[in-house]
């Protein structure tokens, strides 16, 4: 009979664990269900300057987010990106958009690797660029993110003349980002 209840004991110890492990897993689930909303300025530099004719550049695109507003994850109230890398360019080509990546580094230290695709718009005579795609690798891995960043520095008009000119050494304004929660 000792054997029985023993028995019965550990089939309850069993269940009981089981049905932890499952809340558990379920909670850690909805925890992770992080939104992240920042706000801040984005500035892109190009060496040589950019300009009509295609040409391998050095490009350096610098942010600084603050506030960020995030859920889910302590630790956060800002997060910056320092990017830098060669590649050939034109101002039709940053017009075009196209596939990129960038790293955010978060306040808390941990990091996030962006891939998206840009599309370029002309909204109130700025030149806006629209960065849609997912977290690859790093905190939020696998969430859709957007970045808006809208070229206040230089209106469509002066970006058009300079591009067929000397060029642009530099593109600024402010910009948004977003991570949506995991679906």
């Amino acid at each position: 009979m000792r054997i029985f209840e023993s028995g019965r004991s550990a089939f309850k110890t069993l269940l009981v664990s089981s049905f932890l492990l499952l809340g558990l897993a379920g909670f850690a689930t909805q925890a992770s269900a992080q939104a992240v909303v920042c706000s801040g300025t984005e500035t892109g530099t190009f060496n040589p300057p950019l300009t009509n004719t295609q040409q391998n550049l050095q490009i350096t695109v610098s942010a600084s987010y603050s506030p960020c507003l995030v859920t889910g994850v302590s630790g956060i109230t800002s997060a910056s990106v320092n990017n830098q890398f060669v590649r050939d360019y034109a101002c039709q080509t940053l017009l075009g958009g196209g596939p990129g990546t960038r790293v955010f580094i978060w306040s808390n230290g941990q990091s996030s690797t962006f891939s998206y695709t840009a599309t370029t718009n002309s909204v109130g005579g700025n030149v806006v660029s629209t960065l849609t795609g997912n977290i690859s690798a790093g905190l939020f891995q696998g969430q859709s993110a957007v970045v808006v960043v809208t070229l206040t520095s230089i209106s469509q008009a002066d970006f058009l003349t300079a591009c067929a000119g000397s060029g642009i050494t530099s593109v600024s304004g402010p910009t948004e980002l977003t991570i949506l929660p995991p679906l």
